[in-house]
């Protein structure tokens, strides 16, 4: 199928390239020239298909999508996909305290690259079915849509991608499912049905996946519900952490293992995992987001504040430990190893580990920030006192701590050194030996 590609970033490449991989005939366009050639993208992913892994980057060259301006995407394509950013303020990206005040996402990039799809959609003989991808609160579509109008010849379905940066093209060859939301008029319904055609296509190969096609409401609140629903397990998950932080005898991961076999009630044991915070460029922000929404429908209980909340808070906990563990040291020196948002790419979009490393420089610490798959040059370990892991990489694994050094570990996969203080967080202190009478 001739598909075209509108938004070539983070996302969107994988995806388009995804695409090619599937057998499309895939024409990208980007606002930014530099995402529109052959140089290698900055965005770090790993591809494991049919059991092989390789780094995204070779597979990207082999599979090699083309270029064009918007005009020659919008002819080419019987599909235009369209995943233009939908920024928030970086006020609320999740590496700063949270605002007093909530708003609503910035829709001026996709609402401008609609008008012109739907311009250049006009000099078309045939009709054009657009796919909205951006990720945008409940009923954004349909009130862009009015506010610009649409074309007699132009199909507009709401189909959100549910890809987790670092394994964006496994993620959409193989998902969890296919979400197309449309509207209840026979344009749109047309573009359903191309679409469920589409992906028949292009995933079915790599397993049996369910389509849902629901409203374009239902659709976009979907989208959102499923990243603040991420948040809320980790959140649950890190409060249990605390807990048994806290409990002599407890472990997290002993009580998170039982809740994870609940399968039928809890639904599965992603994200089940005491440690950092949720981060990325999608998860923080939609949570806020809601929680606008939240205020504008005047709910009785606002969630969503309340889960960015304990991740906010969650970061205080982790400063005050850190502080904590500078009280011995006139002048203590701080190592944040890891502050991308996950052990798998080099995004610092959204990172807990950041918001860690803010509440410590307001305890009066400056910590320095390291991450492998970010920097370039390895710190010196014997310069620091403390070490905080912020996120799980290959090299926090591997690393003999400095003798004399207290790591904090987080997800308690760290293993006693000799002379380091390790601290495995979400591990409470053992109990008293019994007395028996």
């Amino acid at each position: 199928m001739r598909v075209g590609f509108v938004g070539l970033g983070n996302l969107g490449f994988p995806i388009a390239t995804a695409m090619q991989y599937a057998g499309h005939e895939v024409i990208g366009f980007d606002k930014n020239p530099d995402r529109m050639n052959r140089a290698q993208h900055a965005v770090r992913e790993v591809v494991r298909l049919g059991g092989d892994e390789q780094d995204f980057w070779p597979f990207a060259l082999a599979h090699q999508i083309q270029y064009g301006d918007l005009d020659a995407v919008v002819q080419h394509a019987e599909i235009l996909f369209v995943c233009v950013q939908t920024p928030h303020d970086p006020m609320y990206e999740g590496v700063t305290p949270i605002p007093i005040t909530r708003q609503d996402f910035d829709y001026a990039a996709l609402t401008a690259c609609l008008k012109e799809v739907f311009e250049a959609a006009t000099r078309r003989t045939s009709d054009l079915v657009v796919s909205i991808i951006s990720t945008v609160l409940p009923g954004t579509t349909s009130r862009i849509l009015n506010e610009i109008g649409q074309p007699p010849n132009v199909r507009v379905a709401y189909n959100p991608s549910f890809c987790a940066m670092g394994s964006t093209v496994q993620d959409f060859l193989s998902p969890e499912f296919v979400l197309i939301g449309t509207y209840n008029d026979p344009l749109s319904l047309t573009a359903r049905d191309a679409l469920v055609d589409f992906y028949n296509y292009t995933v079915r190969p790599f397993g049996t996946v369910p389509i849902k096609t629901v409203s374009a409401e239902s659709a976009e609140l979907a989208k959102v519900s499923y990243n603040t629903f991420i948040s809320a397990k980790i959140a649950i998950a890190n409060i249990i952490g605390e807990i048994c932080h806290k409990t002599p005898g407890a472990n997290a991961d002993e009580v998170t293992g039982v809740l994870a076999d609940a399968k039928r009630r809890l639904l599965s044991p992603a994200y089940l995992t005491a440690g950092m915070g949720d981060g990325g460029a999608c998860h923080p922000r939609d949570n806020i987001a809601m929680s606008w929404v939240a205020a504008k429908l005047d709910l009785h209980y606002d969630i969503f504040d309340a889960i960015m909340m304990a991740r906010q808070e969650q970061a205080i906990l982790f400063a005050d430990m850190i502080s904590a563990a500078t009280g011995e040291y006139l002048s203590p020196r701080v190592l944040i190893h890891g502050y991308a948002y996950k052990a798998e790419t080099n995004l610092i979009t959204g990172s807990h580990a950041k918001l860690v490393a803010h509440y410590v420089r307001a305890l009066g610490i400056e910590p320095t920030l390291y991450d492998p798959n970010v920097d370039e040059e390895e710190p010196d370990y014997s310069e620091f006192n403390v070490v905080f892991i912020g996120n799980l990489t290959v090299e926090a694994l591997g690393t003999l701590w400095h003798p004399g050094t207290t790591v904090i570990d987080p997800f308690r996969r760290l293993h006693q050194q000799p002379e380091v203080n390790l601290i495995r967080f979400g591990e409470g202190p053992a109990h008293a030996a019994f007395s028996h009478n």
